[in-house]
């Protein structure tokens, strides 16, 4: 059988899967946040895995907090900048987000009262840009919040995120981007993006599932969504999954090391696609 739903989840790496039979062969487990040997040595390995991630995807490490995946990343985030930020009442948001996203801003609506502006999109999945600067001239004195991703989880199509950022930036506004479909897929440096968070899951890049990091432009300025006993810069608490987050550091390193298949896997691409259009003319590709 051909596995041809990554995007959904992609499979524990090959590599990854023998790192962690040695790994689990090692005895190495207690708290990472106790005092005695053991914990002091998971909790060093916690912030080696931090310092690579952060290196490979332009980061500063305190900029990075490690959580449960993606959705967790997303609530955080909503709830930091709905309801901690401002008095302002209205989001712009792309109406084909991920469900985590859509169910998320859709809550807020109805119970805090907030208004959502959808951004047309075209019937090649395309968002407007142009509609949105539009608005934000229309609405800037009320915009709480821009939400737009940057590749679509179910077409596959790339979003003008940069440029969205740069609108946003222009104007003072808030940014929220899901980077989910991009990090550990494509190029991607947070520090140059000037995106005021990315997320990225575990199980999107062959590294376990239940693991995933937030970054954070201004963590200093960011709100606490689980509290706990003070992990993750107490920001986020709750026992650190350690062998989820080594796995992560190591699904990064993996793509960093051969990053010379993403122009071969886009050729492969563009052969399947074309091969596709010739054998179905009539169907057309997003």
């Amino acid at each position: 059988m051909i596995y041809a739903d990554h995007n959904g989840s992609s499979p524990v790496l090959p590599q990854i899967r023998e790192y962690l039979k040695k790994r689990l062969d090692s005895q190495l487990f207690a708290n990472p946040n106790a005092i005695h040997s053991k914990g002091m040595e998971l909790r060093r390995g916690i912030e080696i895995c931090r310092e690579k991630i952060a290196e490979k995807l332009g980061a500063q490490p305190r900029q990075i907090i490690f959580n449960s995946g993606s959705s967790e990343s997303i609530s955080h985030v909503l709830n930091h900048l709905l309801l901690f930020q401002s008095n302002k009442k209205t989001i712009i948001a792309s109406p084909i987000e991920h469900a985590a996203v859509l169910n998320t801003i859709i809550y807020y609506e109805k119970k805090f009262h907030f208004n959502i502006l959808w951004i047309p999109v075209s019937k090649e999945g395309m968002v407007n840009a142009e509609w949105i600067k539009n608005k934000i001239n229309e609405h800037k004195n009320d915009l709480a919040l821009i939400v737009c991703m940057a590749a679509n989880n179910e077409t596959g199509v790339i979003f003008p995120y940069e440029k969205i950022q740069q609108l946003a930036s222009d104007n003072n506004i808030c940014y929220f981007c899901d980077t989910t479909q991009i990090l550990g897929k494509e190029e991607f440096n947070f520090a140059e993006s000037d995106l005021d968070f990315a997320i990225l899951s575990g199980h999107k890049i062959g590294a376990l599932p239940g693991v995933g990091a937030l970054f954070i432009k201004n963590p200093e300025k960011f709100s606490p969504f689980i509290h706990g006993g003070g992990q993750e810069f107490n920001l986020r608490g709750g026992t650190q999954n350690y062998l989820g987050i080594e796995t992560l550091a190591y699904a990064l390193e993996l793509f960093d090391n051969h990053k010379d298949r993403i122009t071969k896997l886009k050729k492969a691409k563009l052969a399947f696609e074309l091969k596709l259009k010739t054998e179905f003319p009539q169907i057309s590709i997003i």
